[in-house]
């Protein structure tokens, strides 16, 4: 198996049961559209009901969201890194670490125009209101030339016309309609998602259908042009991050202990595990040991392919 097949077995590990089997995406085609991105809009965030049926953000899609964004960054590119208010303080405490480590510069932007442009190389973050959210998404999208759109754990509209959480309850008061900047968008999209019910994920809607628990109520309807399936949704973010290195050469993965100060200041914003419901070092459930584990499997592979490469060289 060459380096594209053991990164997805890596990233769709099934460690949480969700049951989706998505087959394996075009990886090198992801890795070519990526490298020769300029304005990319990354677009993260999940909402989870505590106990006491307050809304808050969860741990997973925030983290990886971020590290996509700095890998994105430090390769030249123009980001923009949204979510909507519930989750907005999350991602900025994400991003603020991963940032800090990787010596990206973080702008914030303000103003229902999304700002001023941005210079290259450099992450901006834009809250995406809940009303007039397609009036918003129409005026970004023009002002800023977005090349790529990534949504990372974004609920998408399923087919019975309500954004659902893996149970099948609805989310559409809990969220802004997100669906429109798909719907809007004229360029390439990579999605990235673990259940199916996240925005994007429309192109295995037959495998969520017959795999996943309230599959048919659930599947998003919308399809993006690439489709990231994992068993969990950050995972994407060392994945992705590991991809582009790959490609470049560059030093783009995160260290472990980023992931785990960031995990901390995520659940110190407000996060919370979008399985328990709690505020713990986990993400869907398990705990931050077994998402390290992976990352350090990444980081495996990368350097087995790097001793490889060096190894044919001579």
């Amino acid at each position: 198996m060459d380096f594209y097949g053991k990164l997805n077995d890596i990233m769709t590990f099934d460690a949480g049961g969700r049951g989706l089997h998505a087959p394996m995406p075009d990886l090198p085609a992801v890795a070519d559209t990526l490298l020769s991105a300029d304005r990319v809009l990354v677009l993260t965030g999940f909402p989870v009901v505590d106990a006491e049926g307050a809304v808050h953000g969860e741990t997973d899609g925030p983290l990886g969201a971020a590290e996509i964004a700095c890998a994105l960054a430090q390769l030249g590119c123009r980001v923009w890194l949204a979510a909507d208010e519930v989750e907005y303080p999350l991602v900025l405490a994400a991003v603020e670490v991963y940032s800090t480590a990787a010596g990206v510069t973080v702008c914030h932007i303000d103003g229902i125009d999304g700002g001023a442009d941005i210079p290259c190389g450099h992450i901006a973050l834009l809250k995406v209101p809940f009303s007039h959210t397609d009036s918003f998404a129409e005026k970004f999208l023009k002002q800023h030339r977005i090349t790529h759109f990534i949504p990372v754990e974004r609920p998408g509209r399923g087919a019975c016309g309500h954004y659902c959480s893996m149970r099948g309850s609805s989310l559409d008061a809990m969220v802004a309609d997100t669906d429109c900047f798909m719907k809007l968008f004229h360029g390439v999209s990579v999605a990235v998602g673990d259940g199916g019910n996240e925005l994007g994920m429309g192109k295995y809607k037959e495998e969520i259908t017959n795999q996943v628990p309230h599959g048919e109520e659930i599947a998003a309807e919308l399809s993006a042009d690439y489709v990231l399936s994992a068993g969990v949704s950050n995972w994407w973010g060392p994945g992705l991050a590991a991809l582009l290195s790959y490609r470049t050469g560059r030093p783009l993965l995160a260290g472990p202990e980023t992931e785990e100060k960031a995990l901390a200041a995520v659940l110190a914003a407000g996060g919370l595990d979008g399985c328990t419901a709690k505020k713990e070092m986990t993400v869907d459930a398990l705990p931050l040991s077994f998402h390290l584990g992976r990352r350090e499997l990444v980081r495996q592979l990368l350097a087995e392919a790097a001793a490889g490469a060096c190894a044919a060289a001579r």
